[in-house]
């Protein structure tokens, strides 16, 4: 350290420089300002990198949490299409089963047993020869009565009215003039209706009287 007057050398405790009496003291307090100056941007650096390092680690947090989050999203999305798919193949399967059932068991009413019946499809598709082939007149009649009986028709004829009471599907409501008068146009549909002209005539080919009741 020199004297800033005469360059004269200084030791640090020298206040006046010993060769021309100048005062030094300012320039060790600008030398302690200096050391100030640079502590002080020491404190900042190391503040600045503090807050880096901490900025750093929420963000490594932040994204630790949005990637958790992700996840799980991604989890309950996946049990909820599992769940979807799971009851869909349910539904399937029971669809599968429903379209299973033979068809004769639905054209029954309270899934009667075909024996019970002359033809079980009278009521649900047109007859053909096939349908009638080996018929004798007899089972033509039952079978051309049998659409009206299904509708709770009774008979006059007691051959006929005891070979129906004897079947289980069978519950007498109607007269037989009352049902013919009031109800069989509106209760039997067009297919059962062609179904007993057509039957009617089968019967009347082979017996061109018809078959003859309560013989």
């Amino acid at each position: 350290m020199k004297c800033p007057n005469c360059h004269a050398p200084l030791d640090k405790e020298d206040v006046f420089c010993p060769e021309c009496g100048n005062r030094v003291e300012m320039q060790k307090k600008s030398g302690l300002a200096a050391v100030i100056i640079s502590l002080l941007v020491l404190a900042v650096i190391i503040a600045g990198i503090t807050i880096w390092l901490l900025a750093g680690k929420q963000d490594a947090s932040k994204s630790n949490s949005k990637t958790t989050l992700d996840t799980q999203t991604s989890d309950d999305k996946r049990d909820t299409y599992e769940a979807e798919n799971k009851e869909e193949s349910e539904l399937e399967s029971e669809k599968d089963k429903e379209e299973k059932v033979p068809e004769e068991s639905l054209d029954l009413p309270d899934n009667t047993a075909e024996e019970d019946y002359v033809i079980p499809q009278s009521n649900s598709k047109y007859l053909t020869d096939l349908d009638v082939q080996g018929k004798t007149a007899q089972e033509l009649n039952y079978a051309k009565n049998e659409i009206y009986a299904r509708h709770g028709r009774r008979f006059d004829s007691p051959e006929l009215q005891n070979y129906f009471n004897s079947k289980s599907w069978y519950t007498g409501k109607y007269d037989a003039k009352d049902f013919d008068a009031n109800y069989s146009a509106s209760l039997l549909s067009d297919m059962e209706k062609k179904n007993a002209e057509f039957l009617k005539d089968k019967e009347y080919e082979l017996a061109p009287s018809g078959y003859q009741l309560d013989q």
